[in-house]
């Protein structure tokens, strides 16, 4: 509830896009860099992505709810 109320849907946008760069960085660090199982980075920049992406449609319903409101 008060995650709701305090950001903007605009700034949960940003938050999102950021949070999709990032996880495309770490999944090209552990792929180059780590000797992890593939398994285990396919679960971490899949962990990452998912939150990218849930928090970008978030944002989205966000706006479309507050430009219904007058």
């Amino acid at each position: 509830m008060l995650f709701r109320k305090r950001l903007k849907p605009t700034a949960m946008l940003v938050a999102g896009l950021a949070s999709l760069a990032l996880a495309n960085v770490v999944h090209w660090f552990l792929v180059r860099h780590t000797h992890l199982p593939e398994d285990t980075v396919d679960f971490t920049s899949g962990l990452l992505m998912g939150i990218a992406i849930a928090t970008l449609l978030l944002a989205i319903v966000r706006q479309k709810a507050g430009s219904r409101d007058p």
